[in-house]
């Protein structure tokens, strides 16, 4: 079973994530928060800034990753499957 085993928040503008298979992957804040699952930035009401940071994240148990975003949007929940399925993508 897959599971992260370390993130870290680096410099605020990326989270460099380090799963249990040895694999890592970073992502960036202007990233997250463009592919954030809210209601508000799936339907284009946030207007996210490149520079925008990464004030905090907090790991929900078994739903996932919520991130609070210098924008002011904290109400996404990353699920860790997404999460995982970028490694690919980046």
């Amino acid at each position: 079973m897959l599971f992260i085993d370390k993130i870290i928040n680096a410099g605020n503008c990326e989270l460099v994530i380090k799963w249990n298979d040895g694999k890592q992957q970073i992502l960036k804040a202007y990233f997250l928060q463009a592919n954030c699952p809210c209601v508000s930035c799936q339907m284009g009401d946030a207007w996210i800034k490149e520079d925008v940071k990464i004030n905090k994240f907090v790991v929900k148990a078994r739903l996932g990753l919520q991130i609070v975003f210098s924008s002011g949007c904290q109400k996404g929940i990353y699920s860790f499957n997404q999460i995982r399925s970028w490694l690919k993508d980046l």
